[in-house]
C-alpha cells in the first residue's frame, strides 16, 4: 500500500494501520490528543473500512451490559460482547468464543467488549476507535456505569 496521510482511508478494503510507521498515521481520523492515544496499551485502528455499513443505531432501549449470552445452553455473563450489526450478545473467546461463531455464521464484522468497552474488528483483526463507534460505547458505559462518558 502506497504511504498516505492520516486522512486518507486504505485503498483496496485494506484495513488502516497496514503499512504505517507513525501512531498519528496508524489512528487515522481520529481527534485524539497525543496524551489520551498514551492511554492505550494497543493502539487501536483509527478507521477500518467495516465501520460503513456495519455499525447500526443502538437499539431504542439502549445496551444492558449485565446481558448473559445469547448462545442456547450458554448464558455466561462473565466476557459478553455486543454485536454493532444486530446487536446479538455472545461471550468472548476465553469463554466459548460464542460471539466468533457469531461473526463466522453472519460475517458481522465489529463487536463491543461490555467488559471494557473496546470494539474488536475481526476481518481486520484489531481494536478500533472511532467516532462512529461513540454511540454504541455510550450507551454501553450508561448501562454500566450509571452515567455518560465523561468528557
Amino acid at each position: 500500500m502506497a504511504s498516505s496521510s492520516s486522512a486518507d482511508k486504505p485503498e483496496d478494503g485494506a484495513c488502516a494501520g497496514e503499512g504505517h510507521s507513525a501512531v498519528s498515521e496508524f489512528l487515522g481520523n481520529v481527534e485524539l490528543p497525543a496524551t489520551e492515544a498514551a492511554m492505550f496499551a494497543v493502539v487501536p485502528l483509527g478507521w477500518c473500512p467495516h465501520l460503513e455499513g456495519s455499525v447500526n443505531p443502538v437499539p431504542e432501549g439502549g445496551l444492558v451490559t449485565s446481558t448473559p449470552c445469547q448462545q442456547s445452553g450458554c448464558e455466561d455473563t462473565r466476557e459478553n460482547w455486543v454485536c454493532l450489526c444486530c446487536y446479538g450478545v455472545y461471550c468472548g473467546r476465553f469463554i466459548n468464543e460464542h460471539m466468533l461463531m457469531h461473526h463466522l455464521e453472519s460475517n458481522h464484522p465489529l463487536t463491543l467488549s461490555y467488559a471494557d468497552l473496546s470494539v474488536w474488528c475481526y476481518p481486520c483483526d484489531s481494536y478500533v476507535h472511532n467516532i462512529a463507534l461513540l454511540p454504541a460505547k455510550r450507551a454501553a458505559h450508561l448501562s454500566k456505569f450509571g452515567q455518560d462518558i465523561p468528557e
